[in-house]
């Protein structure tokens, strides 16, 4: 459950170039398709073999019928001691807190602290988190001292999306999500991706920038599909030479890029890996 993994971050960046725009020249159009990997490499059955594991080596596991029947079908209903244990999965980060939202507020839990929850008629221990390539929900109901137990137990400190995309992206470690302006650009121009991990949009400096974290073979199959869409929607492609030392990082490395133009407007498409750091 802890080991490292890569992901691949597709980042889309318009760069919106120094030069006079004529009003007698033609608006570049982005394609206005929807992109998505053919088909999802996502299994919800490790997750909670997973956790099945992890609990068993400190507590007495048994499985249950779901105690939690409101929040849906879990990938692991059971109980540790004298807690029980929901866990449901996801394939992406915005359907795992949705989800963890609506939990909340079918149970009627208020925060106490942290990761833990006070309901009408006792404690929960409630969380997102990544794991498998994909996300989990995880909801546990029992005495105080033992959700903590638990929490240790479950929760993992390592990489994810999230994680990429904040601290090892060049702009990243300079953003706020709530100071991001233009969060959802690239829709809004009609171009939509799908099947992505987590994402991160915004506009920063005159630069709209979107990154999404896929897993690895589906994000090669994205990439190549968004570069055909420009090129098919009339975007030419332009001849780079990157510095030597350009994708360089000790968290992963530059993949692939491509550099497309019309009129003064470039966009700049790039493929790299990022390896997982705790």
């Amino acid at each position: 459950m802890r080991k490292s993994f890569i992901v691949v971050v597709l980042v889309c960046t318009i760069v919106v170039a120094g030069l006079a725009y004529y009003a007698r020249s033609p608006q570049p159009e982005f394609p206005h398709t929807t992109i998505a990997p053919s088909k999802l490499n996502f299994s919800p059955d490790p997750i909670g073999e997973d956790y099945y594991r992890q609990l068993s080596k400190a507590f007495t596991v048994e499985e249950i019928d779901n105690s939690f029947p409101d929040l849906g079908k879990p990938v692991l209903s059971i109980k540790a001691n004298n807690t029980v244990v929901a866990v449901f999965a996801y394939p992406n980060a915005s359907s795992a807190i949705s989800a963890m939202n609506n939990a909340i507020k079918k149970l009627k839990l208020t925060r106490e602290k942290g990761m833990i929850y006070k309901g009408p008629d006792g404690e929960c221990l409630v969380f997102v988190q990544f794991i498998d390539m994909g996300y989990s929900l995880f909801v546990a109901k029992g005495p105080r001292w033992e959700l903590e137990a638990i929490k240790f137990y479950t929760a993992i400190v390592g990489p994810s999306p999230w994680k990429i995309l904040h601290f090892f992206t060049p702009l990243g470690s300079e953003w706020s999500e709530r100071k991001l302006e233009e969060k959802f650009w690239l829709a809004k121009k009609g171009l939509k991706l799908s099947g992505y991990m987590d994402s991160l949009e915004g506009a920063y400096k005159n630069v709209s920038v979107a990154l999404f974290v896929y897993r690895p073979h589906e994000a090669q199959e994205v990439y190549s599909k968004l570069v055909k869409a420009f090129k098919e929607s009339g975007w030419k492609v332009e001849d780079i030479t990157l510095p030597s030392d350009f994708g360089r990082n000790p968290a992963g490395h530059l993949v692939n890029f491509t550099l497309l133009s019309w009129g003064n407007k470039v966009v700049y498409i790039e493929l790299a890996s990022r390896a997982g750091i705790g």
